[in-house]
């Protein structure tokens, strides 16, 4: 409840802030003496801010919006057998045994109901040698002409349990998933649905999401800064200015190119 309350409360002083932000930029610092050119840009930037500040706002909104689902308590005999697909491709031995290893401590009332599958398309030797090591089940399929879909349709042919967890090769997830996660399956208005469950549950390897949110949002106000001194100081760089955005746009690419990361999250769903 406390943490509502400060989370409401820095929204509140965030909003307060970029509005007096934006209205500063709406009548101070567009360059309506600049000519038409300079003032298109300066209306586009402004437009641009103030798309990305209504975006938070809405996510804020719709976040405070939804209401929780109470986690419920189940009895030890009724969770349900659960099928764990880890899908590789071609990554390594080495890669995959910290994700096959870190899913056999997952804790769970009864471990025999928890069925841990390598599903392996490449259908490798030594990646077969490592689930028989771990204690686990192997898929292996060749010529398999659908990508990662097909493989994980060939295992739900193998397999029968009515709880699916689905992890990419580079997932480690944290002991307490299942119990975590399995519980909300057992409410009857609820059990059609599939569910994601990401950060709290889910790592991936040295926690490089966790770096690439903090450096967008360090770079996204360096950039914020780097404008707004430009603005200030137009009557005295004018070309200098136009030089300088075009040198930061390209910058702007070149780091959006080397830090792009597709985030991949892990399913669990019913049949």
């Amino acid at each position: 409840m406390r943490s509502k309350q400060n989370q409401k409360f820095l929204f509140l002083i965030t909003f307060l802030f970029m509005t007096i932000y934006l209205l500063w930029r709406l009548f101070f610092t567009l360059p309506f003496q600049e000519g038409l050119f300079a003032l298109i840009m300066g209306v586009l930037l402004l437009a641009s801010e103030m798309s990305a500040a209504f975006g938070t706002f809405e996510l804020f909104w719709r976040k405070n919006k939804e209401s929780e689902i109470e986690k419920p308590l189940p009895l030890e005999e009724d969770f349900p057998h659960v099928d764990v697909f880890i899908a590789t491709h071609n990554e390594s031995a080495d890669l995959l045994f910290n994700t096959i290893n870190a899913s056999t401590f997952m804790d769970y009332p009864d471990k025999s109901k928890v069925h841990i599958y390598v599903c392996d398309d490449g259908n490798r030797k030594e990646i077969a040698e490592l689930a028989k090591s771990l204690n686990v089940n192997y898929l292996g399929l060749s010529e398999n002409k659908d990508a990662k879909s097909g493989n994980l349709n060939h295992a739900l042919s193998m397999s029968h349990s009515p709880l699916v967890v689905t992890f990419d090769s580079d997932m480690i997830p944290r002991h307490n998933f299942l119990m975590e996660s399995v519980p909300y399956f057992l409410i009857p208005d609820y059990q059609k649905i599939t569910r994601v469950f990401g950060k709290e549950l889910v790592q991936k390897r040295e926690m490089i999401l966790k770096r690439l949110v903090l450096f967008k949002h360090l770079k996204a106000f360096i950039t914020l800064i780097y404008f707004s001194l430009i603005y200030l100081l137009k009557p005295l760089f004018l070309m200098n200015k136009i030089f300088s955005l075009k040198k930061l746009m390209l910058c702007e690419i070149v780091l959006i190119l080397q830090h792009t990361l597709v985030q991949t999250q892990c399913f669990l769903e019913e049949r």
